[in-house]
């Protein structure tokens, strides 16, 4: 959503002549993106224009995910650990 709000902050203060296509990779270097995310960038924003309600997403990748949400049975392990030590760790 950032990136979406950077792109139209970019879009509205351009020069006339600027344009969309300008701006949009104007955002994706500024986050060190390239010409291919500033083309979803376009595709997200038209969507958020036409409804709203529409949010970019990204879908769960297990690389992003940590290794306690990964592994419940560890988790469980920190936090009894954690528990046993005390109230004041």
């Amino acid at each position: 959503m950032e990136q979406i709000k950077m792109f139209l902050g970019f879009y509205v203060s351009q020069s006339p002549g600027g344009g969309w296509i300008a701006s949009s990779l104007q955002t994706a270097k500024a986050y060190q993106l390239g010409p291919a995310t500033a083309k979803s960038l376009r595709s997200w924003t038209h969507s958020f224009i036409a409804d709203q309600h529409a949010l970019p997403s990204t879908a769960a990748r297990p690389w992003q995910l940590s290794l306690l949400e990964r592994r419940p049975n560890l988790r469980t392990a920190i936090e009894e650990h954690l528990q046993s030590i005390g109230k004041y760790v």
